[in-house]
């Protein structure tokens, strides 16, 4: 038997409203900003004449050289350089000063030469220590990264250049379960009439103290 159909009335609760609101002004009162040159520019891979489908255009057009996360306690912002030295950056509301600080760096990829396409450096925040890094050229990193509200040198806890078939990938996203971290590793296939995005669905475990791949998942 079919269910009825419910009609739901909205009303508004006047316990939560304010009956003085006379809308939102807008403040002509300037906006404090710190300039801060960088020793070294921002790490940037460019589109090569044989990534012209709309997908390279939306992955490298659209790529956030910036990765921020901000807590309680501190806001912070990490990018890459020229150097491949992963920086963090970390602005102080007391002192009103903006503070750059290397935290890592990434280290050569001896099967990168090997690479037809490259990526940007993508990197995912998994939880208050941990964090996982693609170089871009088939690199994979999992990282201890001590307490990031302090000054603190990063580890590398598990490195892989053999995760996606010795190709070159970029991360789309890492979620840390338990004792399972399931990462999606993203390249673009380059057909005869069209490109196609690969993705794998990789699992992890780290329940025997290291890093263990469970499954690949093709989508």
């Amino acid at each position: 038997m079919a269910s009825q159909t419910q009609l739901l009335e909205l009303k508004p609760d006047i316990n939560l409203l304010n009956s003085n609101f006379d809308g939102y002004k807008l403040s002509l009162k300037r906006t404090n900003f710190i300039r801060h040159e960088l020793e070294s520019p921002i790490h940037r891979i460019l589109l090569d004449p044989r990534q012209y489908s709309f997908l390279h255009a939306k992955i490298f057009g659209l790529n956030n050289f910036l990765v921020g996360e901000t807590s309680d306690s501190y806001e912070n912002v990490y990018f890459v350089d020229q150097h491949r030295h992963l920086n963090k950056a970390n602005f102080s509301t007391y002192t009103n000063t903006l503070k750059i600080s290397k935290v890592w760096t990434i280290p050569t990829n001896e099967a990168a030469t090997q690479c037809v396409v490259k990526y940007n450096v993508s990197l995912k925040l998994l939880s208050e220590n941990l964090a996982v890094l693609s170089d871009g050229t088939g690199a994979f990193f999992l990282l201890n990264t001590g307490h990031r509200g302090i000054e603190c040198e990063w580890q590398t806890i598990y490195f892989s250049n053999q995760l996606y078939e010795c190709k070159s990938f970029y991360i789309q996203d890492a979620v840390l379960k338990g004792t399972e971290l399931h990462v999606l590793l993203c390249m673009i296939q380059q057909g005869d009439k069209k490109a196609q995005l690969n993705t794998h669905w990789v699992t992890f475990s780290n329940e025997t103290d290291s890093l263990i791949k469970l499954s690949t998942r093709k989508f």
